[in-house]
């Protein structure tokens, strides 16, 4: 992890806040792929480590990210919003590329829902660039709540289309949009997990192959039905119960395990499990490799205390 501090923090919305990330020595940082997220790790007593999309790479050679505070948080965004600071230290991970945009497609088409546009942003500026034929579509309940909307329309004229759902004159964003495309579109997808899946959905059934849609998403899925299990390693067994992460967990247990989304979509903490019945709840891995004992502890875990899970690490 690099050392780094915040820079700069700016309001975008009622909501968004945009953090300005500079290296604590003042050299630049290193540059990144369009799509590009890093994770952070900040505060004193509890570490709040999350992944963020990158907005941007400024002039200074600083990251720009933007904060979404929800009411579903489960503290990482209320610490953000509410006690970080301009001067505040950090730890940041190198730029990760979950999503990026295709060097094969004739046309983008970027779906942004909510704060799903930060990794968007970056994309369309790079099809901008090189003069790449890219529409971006972006719904928000209201004008006022619509993160980067001046930036947007400012930068990218008669590109970007806007649904405003709760406005008095509403528009909705449909997935009947994905079938007036033809083949070389690239379609990208971000948003909340709901949308996500919706227009992943949608853009299959319209027949655009699964190489041609990219989707991202940090939240993780439902805690719903976690119960207490039981793992053992070469260490000794421990007992996880039904709130507790088990990547959070095998971290604070020493084990050195690389990750990066914490949301089971990069597979970059994957492990090899001997023994026992997973609980998996990722979007990463295919039906066969769960099958051969691979698993993604920042959202999978065990399935009980009946059957101890058996892992190698």
């Amino acid at each position: 992890m690099i050392s780094a501090v915040i820079k700069e923090v700016i309001c975008e919305t009622a909501t968004v806040k945009r953090f300005r990330i500079g290296d604590i020595k003042g050299r630049p940082l290193v540059k990144f792929t369009p799509g590009a997220h890093l994770v952070t790790e900040i505060g004193s007593s509890k570490k709040w480590v999350r992944p963020y999309s990158i907005v941007r790479y400024t002039r200074d050679g600083s990251y720009e990210i933007a904060v979404l505070k929800t009411e579903r948080s489960r503290g990482g965004s209320r610490y953000w919003h509410e006690k970080v600071r301009k001067g505040d230290g950090l730890k940041i991970s190198l730029p990760r590329n979950g999503m990026k945009p295709s060097f094969s497609a004739r046309h983008h088409v970027f779906l942004a829902a909510g704060i799903g546009i930060t990794p968007i942003i970056g994309m369309a500026r790079w099809c901008k660039e090189r003069g790449i034929g890219f529409e971006l579509h972006y719904t928000a309940r209201t004008k006022a709540q619509c993160a980067f909307y001046s930036h947007l329309k400012t930068n990218f004229p008669g590109q970007c289309h806007f649904y405003f759902t709760r406005e008095t004159a509403a528009e909705r964003l449909t997935p009947e949009l994905l079938y007036q495309y033809r083949t070389g579109t690239a379609v990208y997808i971000c948003g909340p997990p709901a949308f996500n899946h919706q227009y992943k959905a949608a853009a299959l059934a319209a027949g655009f192959p699964d190489r041609a849609v990219y989707t991202e998403m940090f939240v993780p899925p439902s805690s719903e039905g976690r119960k207490p299990f039981v793992f053992s390693t070469s260490h000794g067994s421990y007992r996880a119960g039904a709130e507790e992460n088990f990547l959070d967990l095998l971290l604070e247990k020493g084990f050195q395990i690389p990750y990066s989304c914490r949301s089971g979509q990069c597979g970059t903490c994957e492990i090899s499990v001997k023994g026992g019945e997973v609980d998996h709840r990722d979007q990463f891995l295919t039906a066969e490799e769960k099958m051969e004992g691979r698993m993604l502890p920042c959202v999978s875990r065990g399935k009980s205390i009946t059957f101890p899970l058996i892992i190698e690490l």
